[in-house]
């Protein structure tokens, strides 16, 4: 069984408590939907790559 994947809705908050939420990704393909949930940790450290990246490719500060 192949499945497409149909549309990405990135972003979704979910309020936990206190002002805190949980952030997820929705992928929509034929037949199901699929939440992936996205952590602080994850979020640094595709930042820590992107600005590795930019420094090996010797972009300025600003254009990481």
């Amino acid at each position: 069984m192949s499945e497409s994947v149909i549309g990405i809705v990135p972003t979704l908050k979910k309020g936990k408590s206190f002002g805190r939420w949980d952030t997820y990704t929705m992928v929509v393909a034929d037949t199901r939907s699929v939440f992936a949930e996205m952590t602080g940790d994850m979020l640094k450290q595709v930042a820590a790559e992107a600005q590795r990246r930019g420094k090996e490719e010797g972009k300025g500060f600003f254009a990481r």
